[in-house]
């Protein structure tokens, strides 16, 4: 991930206490990506994907991607995103 990246998503990544792991899934989850898709870019297995995408939910108070998704537009995620 970028150093650009990494700054815009600085704010909401602090105000949500996700790791940097955990934003770069949401980053690449924004993009449209699946989770199998994300851990073939990030070089890792698609369960620990599923496992950062879980404690993304768990941490966000949501329980299904859908409503991760929508709740991460609310917090400025896909600003961030669309702006790259």
């Amino acid at each position: 991930m970028s150093s650009i990246l990494s700054t815009q998503f600085e704010l909401v990544e602090k105000k949500t206490q996700l790791s940097s792991r955990e934003t770069e899934c949401t980053y690449y989850l924004l993009k449209g990506l699946s989770a199998k898709e994300i851990a073939k870019i990030l070089g890792l297995s698609y369960r620990t994907v599923e496992l950062h995408l879980i404690n993304i939910r768990k941490k966000l108070n949501c329980n299904k991607t859908s409503t991760l998704i929508l709740k991460l537009i609310n917090l400025g995620y896909l600003e961030k995103t669309v702006s790259n």
